[in-house]
């Protein structure tokens, strides 16, 4: 793969850290940086990493059970 470069290889694998949802702190201790860089530059991965959990957290308000549901009666 000549056309990628080295730089190219670590950005992506701190997004996938990221996306994976492993911490800021691991991502960059495995990546050979620091945590405020992490956040500086990558910001919008970690927010967008934060979407499944945050949406995982919320209690429906109304149940999700289809049990209330009555079927409709067949037209002849």
């Amino acid at each position: 793969m000549p056309e990628v470069i080295p730089y190219a290889l670590r950005h992506s694998s701190i997004v996938r850290g990221l996306r994976k949802g492993l911490p800021i702190q691991q991502v960059a201790k495995a990546h050979n940086t620091s945590v405020k860089m992490i956040e500086r530059h990558y910001a919008k991965y970690i927010a967008t990493a934060l979407e499944d959990p945050a949406r995982a957290a919320v209690i429906p308000l109304v149940p999700r059970s289809r049990e209330n549901v009555v079927p409709m009666e067949k037209r002849a």
